[in-house]
């Protein structure tokens, strides 16, 4: 039999859903490793968390919303929302400095390929006559 149905429409998701809510982070509960696929537990007698998988070493920001990783020479953080970790850089807001500088280098390189291609490229000083004196021994 051929199936008369119809194919379905993709669903649209729209780019305008809520950010979930950074939640505050309980030192004494268990989270996933926002790294691998183990879990995070509170480290004795401190106030870290380590991964049981991948061991990496967690702290707490000082206001206990995000966690930042301390075994890496690279500052990574991230933000409980309740069901994920998210990064707090990938907010369009943190990668403002990003984009104000590709905006400018673009800016900078249109008004350059403007100008040559008008026809006023950038006078350069007539070459030097080579003379006994200048030439290198």
């Amino acid at each position: 039999m051929v199936n008369c149905e119809r194919p379905r429409k993709p669903q649209i998701i729209p780019h305008s859903l809520p950010v979930p809510k950074p939640q505050k982070i309980d030192l004494q509960q268990e989270y996933p490793c926002p790294c691998c696929r183990g879990k995070i537990n509170p480290l004795v007698l401190t106030e870290a968390l380590g991964c049981d998988h991948c061991h990496k070493i967690f702290v707490l920001s000082d206001d206990s919303y995000a966690l930042e990783q301390v075994s890496s020479p690279y500052a990574h953080s991230w933000q409980w929302d309740g069901q994920t970790w998210r990064s707090p850089k990938s907010l369009p807001a943190a990668n403002f400095s990003l984009y104000t500088t590709i905006f400018f280098s673009l800016g900078f390189m249109a008004v350059g390929l403007w100008y040559f291609w008008t026809g006023n490229p950038v006078p350069l000083p007539p070459p030097q006559p080579v003379t006994g004196e200048n030439q290198e021994r």
